[in-house]
């Protein structure tokens, strides 16, 4: 019998409240290198005294500079000497389609809630879009200079817009945002305007090849439930969808069609132009049945395809362990999370540990019963602790 493919990606990152709300229009400026404002609306920020959609200049990943959008909440009330302390955001996956952008829904693609939490604690929040998303270009999903930089250079922006905020921020991330809060954590003295005090990484995505073993060996073990092998081919193939689209974003020599068999078709199209939520619910629709028939997942995607040395460099490139950082980092995980395994997140924070100065060692916290997304509340208060207690370190 034929291998059953790898693909290209474990099944991570996916935050299932993900929505996508905008008309598609992929904003251009021609600004310069000036920050611009402009009001928003984000319904569930009831803590909010104002919204602002931030667009500003960024490094992109070929080495130019490019605008990109955020969204900017200002909390009610005075701010406090020094400014608004500020939690720079980073938003778990939405897709790599223009639709998807975080800024151009009325929720922060589902978000909006749990951060209003943030603001009723007194924190300003910098929501970035991450390259790509809703401007012109491709999104390359989970590159970590890409998405790092998209958050601090947003930050660096919104203080320089809004003279209300401090110069002082941390770092808070979920999902593929956890992703990025690593990857800005290790960037941040590119940004000499603000200071990093801490960060906080909630389910980060990481060990990508191992986590896409577990899956195939899943998908494949037919002693398994129905259940749980198409839940393994389904978030195995979307997530391998937006990686390949992100490997071709940063290697234009790369060759997308190649890897999509006949099955696969519908799923190019739809990751070009739709968000995770509809493409994970359009594959729970046709895999079944080929998967269930033919005990494979070949027919979407090649067996071959994990072996392409440039989405091999990619994979090396994109994992966040390797990175020394720059504060003091608390992780959280929940135990009961089927998309970023507790594994993977307990071998993250060793590999952190062991290239990190000591006074900045990473701290996990687990939470017994907590899933991909009951992580977010089941850590608040952890979270809040530790983030406080970073912003009354004297500077």
């Amino acid at each position: 019998m034929k291998p059953q493919p790898k693909l290209l990606a474990a099944a991570l990152l996916a935050t299932t409240i993900a929505a996508c709300d905008s008309d598609g229009t992929i904003v251009n400026f021609e600004n310069g290198g000036a920050p611009t404002v402009s009001e928003t609306t984000v319904t569930g920020a009831t803590s909010a005294a104002s919204a602002s959609l931030l667009n500003y200049t960024m490094p992109d990943i070929n080495g130019g500079n490019r605008r990109e959008n955020a969204v900017v909440l200002i909390p009610a009330g005075d701010a406090p000497e020094g400014g608004w302390p500020v939690i720079g955001w980073g938003h778990g996956t939405v897709g790599v389609a223009d639709i998807c952008a975080p800024s151009a829904t009325n929720d922060l693609s589902g978000y909006d809630a749990y951060l209003n939490g943030w603001l009723a604690a007194g924190y300003a929040i910098v929501a970035a879009d991450y390259e790509g998303l809703g401007t012109d270009g491709g999104h390359p999903y989970l590159h970590l200079d890409s998405e790092g930089r998209s958050i601090n250079y947003a930050v660096a922006a919104a203080t320089e817009a809004f003279p209300e905020l401090s110069g002082r921020y941390a770092l808070l991330g979920h999902s593929q945002g956890g992703h990025a809060v690593l990857g800005a954590a290790s960037l941040s003295t590119e940004n000499p305007t603000i200071t990093l005090v801490g960060a906080v990484a909630l389910a980060p995505a990481s060990q990508l090849i191992a986590q896409a073993d577990v899956l195939e060996a899943l998908y494949a073990n037919t002693a398994a439930s129905d259940a749980e092998r198409t839940s393994a081919a389904v978030g195995n193939l979307a997530f391998s969808a937006l990686i390949a689209h992100g490997v071709e974003t940063v290697i234009p020599e790369y060759d997308l069609d190649a890897i999509y068999g006949a099955d696969g078709q519908a799923l190019k199209a739809a990751t070009e132009t739709a968000c995770f939520s509809q493409i994970a619910a359009d594959l729970a629709a046709t895999v079944p049945p080929v998967l269930l028939a033919q005990n494979s997942v070949a027919s979407f995607i090649s067996p071959d395809a994990d072996q392409d040395e440039n989405l091999l460099t990619y994979f090396q490139s994109v994992e966040p362990g390797n990175r020394a950082l720059n504060a003091p980092l608390l992780i959280a995980q929940g135990l009961s999370d089927v998309t970023v395994f507790p594994n993977s997140t307990i071998t993250l924070n060793g590999q952190l540990s062991a290239v990190s100065a000591t006074d900045i060692d990473p701290q996990l916290f687990t939470y017994e019963g907590a899933t991909h997304t009951g992580v977010l509340q089941a850590s608040f208060n952890d979270a809040a602790v530790f983030i406080a207690a970073r912003f009354a370190v004297t500077p």
